[in-house]
């Protein structure tokens, strides 16, 4: 079967062309190779790639149908991107292509999330940017966050105190969100508490949960993720997470597919801030998965992405969490920003490192948005903790160490 896919991360890419080729599928991705480095851009360099915006419908449609090689043949077109499921959807409703589910693209959207399960998610309201109803601004209950309802990266996320409402129009405009007026927005309570993910999947409508993921921030920047983290958790906490997900997922209709449901956890409270649902979780997230339960990664990123498509689909065999073991990935930067010209990790490390920049990429400082990641370092936590100092960043103003912060 050969397969399009709309988009792919930098780990994932690393893996999923030769596992899905030991799967006897063919990948297609629509996606330039020339942004990846390392090993993700050898990998997708085995394989045929058309680039395109993946944001855009019209685009992606326009260098697909310009290839008829790349069209001959192909039966399915996905995305390993939530947010890129409602483009990723049109375009196979165009083609004739099988895609997953309508709930898929549906669940993308923030503000459909918070409508299904309001009793698990923060206070919400959502508003068109061309038509701001004005005293909008006035009914959040103290400080809020504004974002796009289709989003990820915490591109475009501001905290506003009490702002009046031609800000919201002015913070929507200077976002730097593509397309930013042609979709809904949020305001979101402000919950101050510790970022918490359930990765898990669904089968025939039955959520089974593979773990809980912690996360770390340095301002608008994740940069650690714990895995599995369930021992850190209280357990009537990971129940109300699990809780959550079952309702949405009851609600939704959803009936296989991965999920990437994160959390903000206080007081024994967790509220749901972001379904993504239909996915594996990003960054690193599948090779910790497959570190922590004895799996390889491409086996986990697989099964996440032909699951939807077909349910017949034979699971990894995932461990009970007691049988798991500790992982940690580092996400790190330049605390400063700057122009990346190389990156130097130790080659007697046991973990696994991925580079995101591409050499003469300028990344903003850690805490402006996840694009501030220069690489991944991921492996057993005592091994990723060791190892995380010994890689150098050399910039435009010379060597740097990763800047990241510990779990």
């Amino acid at each position: 079967m050969k397969i399009i896919i709309v988009g792919v991360g930098c780990v994932s890419a690393k893996y999923l062309p030769e596992a899905l080729r030991s799967a006897g599928h063919e990948p297609v991705f629509v996606a330039d190779p020339a942004a990846f480095t390392g090993a993700a851009r050898a990998a997708l360099e085995t394989c045929v790639c058309v680039p395109a915006d993946i944001t855009d419908a019209k685009d992606v449609l326009r260098a697909l149908t310009g290839r008829p090689d790349v069209l001959s043949g192909a039966s399915a077109l996905t995305s390993p991107f939530d947010e890129v499921f409602p483009v990723s959807r049109q375009v196979a409703g165009e083609l004739g292509l099988a895609h997953p589910p309508a709930v898929f693209a549906e669940l993308a959207d923030k503000a459909r999330v918070a409508e299904l399960v309001p009793e698990h998610s923060p206070w919400t309201v959502t508003f068109d940017p061309r038509d701001i109803p004005a005293g909008l601004a006035a009914r959040a209950p103290g400080p809020v966050l504004l974002k796009p309802s289709l989003g990820t990266g915490a591109l475009g996320v501001r905290m506003l105190a009490a702002a009046a409402d031609d800000d919201l129009a002015g913070a929507v405009r200077d976002s730097g969100v593509p397309g930013a007026l042609d979709q809904p927005w949020l305001l979101q309570q402000v919950v101050t508490g510790d970022l918490v993910s359930l990765e898990g999947m669904v089968h025939d409508g039955a959520l089974s949960v593979v773990g809980f993921s912690r996360r770390t921030r340095i301002g608008a920047t994740e940069v650690a993720n714990l895995f599995p983290a369930d021992d850190t958790l209280p357990a009537p906490v990971r129940d109300r997470c699990v809780t959550a997900v079952a309702t949405l997922v009851d609600r939704s209709g959803l009936s296989h597919g991965y999920v990437h449901c994160e959390f903000l956890t206080t007081a024994g409270r967790a509220l749901l801030i972001d379904a993504n649902a239909g996915r594996v979780g990003g960054a690193a997230v599948v090779e910790q998965i497959a570190l922590a339960h004895g799996l390889l990664p491409g086996e986990v990123a697989r099964h996440a992405l032909l699951l939807p498509l077909a349910p017949q689909t034979p699971a990894p065999r995932y461990l009970p969490p007691q049988r798991t073991r500790s992982t940690t990935s580092y996400w790190y930067g330049l605390k400063d920003g700057g122009v990346v010209r190389s990156v130097s990790a130790p080659l007697d490390t046991p973990c696994l490192h991925t580079r995101f920049a591409v050499d003469g990429q300028r990344v903003p400082p850690v805490g402006a948005s996840d694009y501030a990641w220069v690489g991944m370092l991921t492996g057993p936590t005592a091994d990723a903790d060791r190892d995380v100092d010994r890689i150098v960043v050399t910039t435009d103003d010379g060597d740097r160490p990763a800047f990241c912060h510990p779990c």
